[in-house]
Formats: C-alpha cells, sequence, structure tokens
C-alpha cells in the first residue's frame, strides 16, 4: 500500500507514505512541568493521532512522589501522583514514549 500525500498546498508532494497510513504511530520525549504544591496530574500532548496501546513513564529528577495512576486517550497521557509535588519551577520531569498499531488489513 503506498499513497501519494498532500503537503497542504494545492498540489500532492513528492513524498510517498509506504504502509503506515501517512499518520505517526510512535513518539517519545521528556515533559518539564511546574510543581505547584497542589497538582497531582500532569497532562503530556503525545502527538498521536489515536490513543497509545503501549506507553512508559519513568519520573526523572528528585521526583519523589508515587505514581499513583495512567490514563491516555487520542491527544493525551495524563500523570496522576498519589501527593502533589512540590513548588518549585521545572521540577516534574516525566521521560515518555507512546505507540499504537497500525491495523493494516487490506480488505
Amino acid at each position: 500500500y503506498s499513497k501519494r500525500i498532500n503537503n497542504g498546498g494545492s498540489a500532492p508532494s513528492d513524498n510517498i507514505i509506504f504502509g503506515n497510513r501517512a499518520h505517526k504511530t510512535r513518539a517519545q520525549g521528556t515533559s518539564t512541568q511546574d510543581g505547584d504544591n497542589s497538582t497531582t496530574a500532569f497532562t503530556i500532548a503525545h502527538g498521536l493521532l489515536e490513543a497509545p496501546d503501549r506507553f512508559t513513564i519513568s519520573k526523572g529528577g528528585a521526583l519523589t512522589q508515587v505514581i499513583d495512576y495512567i490514563t491516555v486517550d487520542a491527544t493525551n497521557i495524563t500523570v496522576n501522583f498519589d501527593a502533589a509535588p512540590p513548588s518549585a519551577t521545572g521540577n516534574v520531569i516525566l521521560n515518555w514514549s507512546a505507540s499504537y498499531d497500525v491495523d493494516t488489513t487490506v480488505n
């Protein structure tokens, strides 16, 4: 399966996408956010077109709060801590990766 894609202009680009429906299926990064001594949920925009079916989260820096649970949807990964991180600039550091499988079934 291949498809010529449109680059936003009136004519298709010369780029050809093979076998992935022309959208991102994997992403990773580091999210650095500010603790405020009251917020326990921190949101990371993953940039995928669908909700990931696989993801990893690891704490960076000196963050001591325990990750209570994680939720994912088509836009975000939300990390919920058991207690709010203290007030500080850039003290909530989360390393993350997310991906999902693409259905390659041809009808």
